[in-house]
């Protein structure tokens, strides 16, 4: 059984009942994590800026607008489109596996999160610029997991758009 995580705290579950609630659900907590990381790298752009760290903004003002990007694609994407038939649940749905992607995501975001919580963005840092590499490499990650989830859940609905 896979951990319960923030995002699945008071979740039943894919299979429980309406998937596109569920779906809508667990996406809408992953935005906040998502906004709530956008927060922290706008915060350290303002002290960036604030201190004069001209150098310091242009490693910063790519991960802004990946997250940008990212919060964009959540928004207009929706949610995944599901046919009227199967809206009222799926029972083929692989819920460990999908709570397991859930998890990826979750923990891609929150380490990205903690290294934005080391960050001071007005002194200088020798190890800074790794900190920011690793941070877009988390978002690539996310990106890959988002992309995947989304696979998962389209993969299912074809399964049992033919039953």
């Amino acid at each position: 059984m896979v951990a319960v995580t923030r995002i699945h705290q008071d979740f039943d579950g894919y299979a429980a009942g309406s998937i596109e609630t569920a779906e809508r659900y667990v996406r809408e907590r992953i935005g906040e994590l998502v906004n709530g990381l956008a927060a922290k790298i706008r915060h350290c752009s303002v002290k960036a800026r604030e201190n004069g760290r001209i150098k310091l903004l242009s490693e910063i003002e790519p991960l802004r607008n990946r997250i940008e990007k990212i919060q964009r694609r959540m928004t207009e994407s929706e949610s995944i489109y599901f046919p009227p038939h199967i809206r009222q649940g799926m029972a083929k749905v692989d819920d460990a596996a999908v709570r397991e992607c859930d998890r990826k995501i979750e923990m891609s975001l929150n380490s990205c999160s903690e290294i934005a919580d080391s960050l001071t963005c007005a002194e200088s840092d020798t190890h800074i610029i790794e900190r920011f590499s690793a941070m877009a490499g988390y978002l690539r990650k996310f990106e890959t997991l988002y992309a995947e989830r989304r696979m998962a859940l389209k993969k299912e609905k074809r399964i049992n758009y033919f039953i």
